[in-house]
């Protein structure tokens, strides 16, 4: 019997970089299922200072141009294996190369638009893995499973793959102007609408994971009770 592949995205992961307990569960969750049947693996971006500590480490793949806008952006692929996980890390100097995980809300924005065009990209035959499931935690990765759907499923490509988006923190969702984002995601306007991706008048990164994921978690049962409360939720 085959291995389900899972590949687990994240803006932080322990212990190559943490702000949250974000980085705690993506840390330790692919450990505990690598001894459950599962090839699991873990993609974030190659900060600063992870590429500073672990460069005689990083072994390097490749890269790619990855297509924002108007614009085409290298995007270099690395990975080390660290207590029988493999870690892939996204580099782009422009977007990542700061000590810190978060810079600018209005930045940061722009910067994991970058990150999941990249990962998405970066799938199957390129990075020699094509998962069965991808995690996608928190607002950072919340737009995946819509841009796999619009940019790739459409045309044939990773038919196959399955998404899970987990809710780590409801607080921060991810939003910004529809043009912007159109623009910098290339979404046809089909995908930015009130029932899909659209609150309040703005795109909202977490409600498009919500929506468009094959599954949706949080971190524990009392976490997914508090926020489908009025006072949390």
């Amino acid at each position: 019997m085959n291995k389900v592949k899972v590949l687990f995205v994240s803006s932080e992961v322990y212990p190559f970089a943490k702000v949250g307990g974000l980085a705690d569960v993506v840390g330790a969750l692919p450990v505990e299922l690598q001894h459950h049947h599962c090839d699991a693996r873990v993609i974030m971006p190659l900060y600063k200072s992870i590429k500073q500590k672990h460069e005689h480490n990083l072994d390097f793949i490749g890269w790619k141009m990855i297509k924002m806008g108007w614009r085409s952006l290298y995007a270099g692929l690395y990975t080390l294996t660290m207590n029988g996980v493999q870690f892939y890390f996204v580099d782009n100097e422009y977007y990542f190369n700061f000590d810190q995980v978060y810079v600018e809300y209005v930045f940061d924005i722009e910067r994991f638009c970058f990150f999941q065009r990249a990962v998405l990209d970066f799938l199957g035959d390129f990075m020699r893995f094509e998962p069965d499931v991808l995690h996608c935690n928190d607002w950072q990765a919340g737009m995946m499973p819509l841009l796999l759907d619009a940019h790739y499923k459409k045309y044939g490509y990773h038919t196959n793959i399955k998404t899970v988006f987990t809710i780590h923190n409801l607080k921060y969702q991810g939003i910004h102007g529809i043009e912007v984002i159109q623009d910098l995601l290339d979404l046809p306007s089909e995908y930015l609408t009130d029932e899909l991706s659209i609150k309040d008048g703005a795109v909202n990164f977490m409600k498009a994971g919500i929506v468009y994921s094959n599954s949706v978690t949080t971190v524990s049962p009392t976490y997914a009770y508090e926020i489908m409360t009025d006072y949390y939720g």
